[in-house]
């Protein structure tokens, strides 16, 4: 196995998953944050193929990782690849969701690819709960029941009028777009095809409206929103 440079190495101590496959899909480096993400060992995975290891899908269930894989080829033809989400599984068979980036690293005839994963389960399944909410919520506004203040954690001091007009002041244009679709049900990656963004990007605009907001996730986010009749 050709050593990595001693550069690469620091990848090793990042708190994201790092692993790189050389041009025939075999896994040459595996950092720590691989390790925590799926429990496989470095020594147990390197030298295998990556589609072997990971077994991932797409959010459609369609298989992802595969010996004649896309991303691979685009890294060979030189072509920029988008960061993508992978559904994969940990060694005792939990479910995992990791959103993706790729890079290419020419090595003289060769190219490899390395890929960053950053766990995004949670944020899955906060975005699954609030959608659950948002529904419970339309159908309580077709009942006419207003009355969602216990839903609101201990908010339902704020003035609505001055909430508004004064957390909703320095949103930006795209910050709004992002909210509207977000109460109106729409997931991440819906979300991101709908304003022809990337899902990382969308996440980003979530977490600067939480911050402009005083609102801790996305389920307080849409209920206020709701609540004050801004979407």
């Amino acid at each position: 196995m050709r050593a990595l440079p001693q550069w690469l190495r620091t990848l090793g101590n990042t708190a994201d998953g790092v692993f790189i496959v050389d041009e025939k899909q075999r896994i040459i480096f595996w950092n720590r944050g691989m390790e925590s993400l799926l429990g496989h060992a470095s020594g147990a995975v390197r030298g295998r193929f990556c589609f072997e290891v990971l077994c991932g899908k797409s959010k459609t269930g369609k298989p992802w990782c595969r010996q004649t894989c896309t991303i691979q080829r685009a890294v060979n033809q030189g072509t920029l690849v988008q960061n993508f989400d992978l559904l994969t599984r940990t060694t005792t068979g939990a479910p995992v969701c990791a959103n993706v980036s790729v890079l290419s690293l020419p090595r003289g005839r060769s190219v490899w690819t390395v890929h960053i994963a950053h766990d995004v389960s949670r944020a899955e399944r906060q975005e699954e709960a609030l959608l659950l909410i948002q529904r419970t919520l339309r159908i309580l506004n077709q009942v006419g029941n207003k009355n969602i203040k216990n839903l609101e954690n201990g908010n339902s001091h704020d003035s609505p009028q001055l909430w508004k007009a004064e957390r909703f002041r320095s949103l930006t244009r795209r910050e709004l777009d992002v909210l509207q679709l977000l109460v109106a049900g729409f997931s991440t990656a819906d979300i991101a095809t709908k304003l022809c963004i990337s899902q990382d990007t969308v996440r980003n605009h979530v977490r600067h409206l939480l911050a402009k907001t005083g609102t801790h996730n996305r389920t307080q986010l849409a209920i206020f929103a709701l609540r004050n009749g801004y979407c």
